[in-house]
């Protein structure tokens, strides 16, 4: 592996330490339960590459995908019941976002050239499948997702908690970019994309940054008062 992108990994990896120890230190995990363990399982995956290169492997990286997209769409669930619980008439709209981005989204899946199978084999071609096709479907049903909420939220006006605000206006663009990187190394191939990695790997390591600021941020108003909020957690 390339020095930089082992710099770049490293980076990323200490950075997500910095972010779940923000979030220990400063009790905002109950804020977020999935989002918290979502980072913990990706920590996890990123040391036991660092330390072992037999987990530096296309499998070993799609079932960490696999894992962090069902904890990605757990982060969207947990989120919606947190804003929306108290407000019956954005949380009929929500329902019907859920059920539509849902279905679009398994839609697409199924409609995926090579099917959504490839994530059970191992031979380089279900890799670079499931690299340029699969997950990019995927996250653009994520990215729906979380856009439908923060739309919702905006059109109704209703409180966030400052932490879920930051994270959600974040996550979003990130999303897009790394739908956007997949695609493009499907096409160009791994080592031809070598800047597309790169470019994705300085994203992610300005996102996650961004989160460690957000997760040691203090209250601009006292804990007590921001957990009362409607929008936090109780």
């Amino acid at each position: 592996m390339p020095f930089f992108q082992t710099l770049l990994g490293y980076l990323g990896s200490g950075l997500l330490a910095a972010t779940l120890t923000g979030l220990a230190r400063t009790g905002r995990y109950r804020l977020w339960y999935s989002f918290t363990l979502c980072l913990a399982v990706i920590f996890a995956a990123s040391a036991a590459i660092g330390l072992s290169s037999r987990f530096h492997s296309p499998s070993v990286w799609k079932w960490q995908e696999l894992v962090v997209d069902v904890l990605r769409m757990a982060m969207a669930l947990e989120l919606a019941l947190r804003i929306f619980r108290d407000f019956p008439g954005a949380r009929a709209k929500l329902r019907w976002v859920l059920v539509l981005v849902g279905a679009a989204t398994l839609v697409v899946i199924a409609r995926a050239p090579h099917g959504a199978d490839v994530w059970l084999k191992h031979d380089q071609d279900a890799y670079e499948a499931f690299v340029s096709d699969l997950q990019p479907r995927v996250l653009n049903g994520a990215v729906w997702l979380f856009t439908g909420i923060a739309f919702l939220v905006l059109w109704y006006r209703l409180p966030i908690h400052p932490f879920h605000k930051a994270v959600l206006l974040s996550y979003v663009p990130y999303l897009l970019i790394f739908t956007t990187a997949l695609k493009t190394l499907g096409a160009l191939g791994w080592e031809r994309g070598w800047y597309v990695r790169y470019a994705n790997q300085l994203a992610y390591a300005a996102l996650v940054g961004f989160w460690t600021h957000a997760a040691w941020r203090r209250e601009s108003r006292p804990p007590h008062e921001a957990a009362a909020s409607p929008g936090s957690a109780s």
